[in-house]
């Protein structure tokens, strides 16, 4: 069953959640995480949710979800905010994993795959860097570049590794 489907059907039941729509409660949830907890998700916790939205509508979420939306709670309420009803895929058909720093589902399920299946993501890096510096890369551009060089001067004092008498030390042993 699409889970889109059965929210709207419970959000629009005013004898199960008291509200007008399923954006009502979006917003009621939107506005308790960002009054209380800074806008992070995770710390709404089972009984947190509960209190917020009632037992009886969280109960009905979680039995109508797959498993794997709904298990830890803020999962099911970004899925829910963000109108995800199914799990992301990768590009090979394995499910992605939520990245709770950023905050949303990651494109890749792995390291490997993501480094098999990059070309997109190197071609828009190198298109956004051809924008902002006219080169490939930022170390190549001339920002890049005087950037690296006053770092080296207030590090080592000189504008190249290379130059400074710790690394010619360890050249020397280098033999």
């Amino acid at each position: 069953m699409d889970l889109s489907i059965v929210l709207d059907k419970l959000f629009l039941d005013d004898t199960i959640t008291g509200m007008d729509n399923k954006q009502e409660i979006k917003d009621k949830i939107q506005n308790h995480i960002n009054t209380n907890y800074e806008g992070s998700l995770r710390f709404m916790k089972d009984k947190v949710t509960i209190k917020l939205l009632g037992g009886e509508i969280l109960q009905e979420i979680k039995s109508i979800t797959d498993h794997k939306l709904h298990n830890p709670m803020p999962l099911l309420l970004y899925c829910f905010l963000n109108d995800i009803t199914e799990q992301p895929k990768c590009v090979c058909g394995n499910d992605t994993k939520y990245d709770k720093v950023r905050k949303r589902f990651g494109f890749f399920c792995s390291t490997k795959c993501r480094y098999e299946n990059n070309e997109e993501e190197t071609a828009k890096r190198v298109n956004t860097c051809l924008e902002k510096y006219g080169t490939k890369t930022y170390m190549v551009s001339e920002e890049g570049l005087e950037r690296n060089k006053q770092i080296m001067i207030e590090k080592y004092g000189v504008d190249n590794y290379g130059k400074t008498e710790e690394f010619k030390e360890l050249r020397k042993n280098w033999k």
